[in-house]
């Protein structure tokens, strides 16, 4: 049975770039953005728990190289936010935030971006069932 990996936010790391806050008032950023403020922490709880699933499913992060991108031995757990974008549209608001996954050395190793959706007069907050995977 494989050792549970669990997913423990820190700091961005000195060497990492600033993230980017994207929120284009041309495509309802601001509105965005501050339909969510409210709910950030709640957001970062669920995006943890969805991410350390993540970790410890080997269809998602692979135990052979053959099998693919990410390797789960390569993942220290460790990860920080990154970039987030707004925008909205008639049904409501989406947000995108993007996760950056570190190696057992403290470099970036994986991105996994997740988008937030959020219904327009509702606070209820829907998530994809799985990050969206990408080299960083």
């Amino acid at each position: 049975m494989l050792q549970k990996i669990p997913a423990i936010q820190v700091r961005r790391p000195e060497r990492a770039r600033e993230p980017v806050i994207e929120a284009d008032p041309e495509f309802g950023g601001i509105e965005s953005q501050n339909a969510f403020a409210p709910f950030e922490e709640t957001i970062l709880q669920r995006l943890r728990e969805i991410l350390e699933e993540e970790f410890n499913n080997p269809a998602r992060f692979f135990l052979n190289e053959s099998e693919g991108f990410p390797l789960r031995a390569e993942i220290s757990g460790e990860y920080y936010v990154g970039d987030k974008a707004y925008e909205s549209e008639n049904e409501g608001h989406l947000m995108s935030i993007m996760l950056c996954c570190l190696d057992h050395n403290g470099q970036n190793y994986v991105g996994m971006e997740m988008p937030v959706f959020m219904h327009s007069g509702d606070s209820e907050l829907e998530f994809e069932p799985h990050f969206t995977k990408s080299v960083i």
